[in-house]
């Protein structure tokens, strides 16, 4: 047994000089901690402050369910058509029984001898349209857009509105990944140092400079608005074949980008940029 286990420690040696855990915080800043030194920097929960939202989601949610409960129908039965079943036995109504005679020949005066049916209404759209009021409520409040919460507004969209559906979530990430940002080279070096150790040869390799961390875009803009924000700027001679094309094909790395605009210079009849440094004889 290691010594550590005795105090319910466990020490697990990687290898490597660097921490292999990080801490970054969540979202900023926490007016709890707000002004509490070191753990102002502590981060809090998305949802901090709106948890009362969600208690009564969960009950309007509930109530729901009682209104489904209370909408089974009833019938309420005078007391002559019931069938006694004995002494402390009680009594029965037959759903299926077709006739009924007066007991003893008496005539009911209407007010006790007639089957009244009970069917409490059950409230499902107010009851859903009150939840997804409180769901926008909660989006706009902790910063995300409401369609990430499934609400999807009906009818036909342009690219250009799904993005703007979607641009308090971009926010939000933006956001959070200047918290992650530090974080992250450090954990990338440790992992490419202990992959180095572990598959040595095969895998990464122990590095001394943090890697730069760099996030993508979210949203996709529209092909057809990017081709014509490039015809646009073409055709005021704003733009180079080189900014067009990294403009239109975004996922080409520099090299990738430059031999496709010198090919379209070339298929052009423009040839090649040349470079003002060099002398050509």
């Amino acid at each position: 047994m290691l010594p550590e286990a005795e105090t319910l420690d466990v020490v697990v040696r990687t290898g490597v000089e660097w921490l292999t855990v990080e801490f970054y915080p969540n979202m900023l800043p926490n007016p709890v901690w707000d002004k509490k030194g070191e753990l102002a920097n502590m981060g809090r929960s998305d949802y901090f402050g709106i948890e009362p939202l969600f208690a009564r989601i969960n009950s309007i949610w509930s109530s729901l369910m009682r209104d489904f409960d209370n909408g089974m129908g009833r019938l309420t039965v005078p007391e002559s058509y019931l069938k006694l079943n004995g002494p402390g036995r009680g009594a029965e109504f037959d759903l299926g029984r077709q006739v009924y005679s007066p007991i003893g020949g008496l005539v009911d005066d209407g007010k006790g001898g007639q089957i009244t049916i009970s069917q409490f209404k059950i409230r499902v759209a107010e009851h859903l349209d009150t939840i997804e009021g409180l769901k926008r409520q909660i989006a706009n409040s902790c910063g995300y857009s409401v369609s990430h919460f499934g609400i999807h507004d009906t009818g036909t969209k342009t690219a250009t509105e799904v993005n703007d559906d979607s641009a308090d979530s971009e926010r939000t990430r933006d956001k959070k990944a200047l918290y992650v940002r530090p974080a992250l080279p450090r954990l990338a070096r440790t992992a490419l140092a202990i992959d180095a150790l572990v598959f040595p040869g095969r895998g990464g390799q122990k590095i001394d400079d943090l890697p730069v961390i760099t996030f993508a875009e979210v949203s996709q803009v529209d092909p057809l608005a990017r081709a014509q924000t490039v015809q646009m700027l073409d055709a005021a001679r704003a733009v180079s074949t080189l900014t067009k094309v990294r403009m239109a094909q975004p996922l080409l790395n520099s090299t990738e980008a430059q031999t496709e605009a010198d090919t379209i210079r070339e298929e052009n009849g423009l040839g090649p940029v040349l470079d003002p440094t060099q002398i050509i004889d």
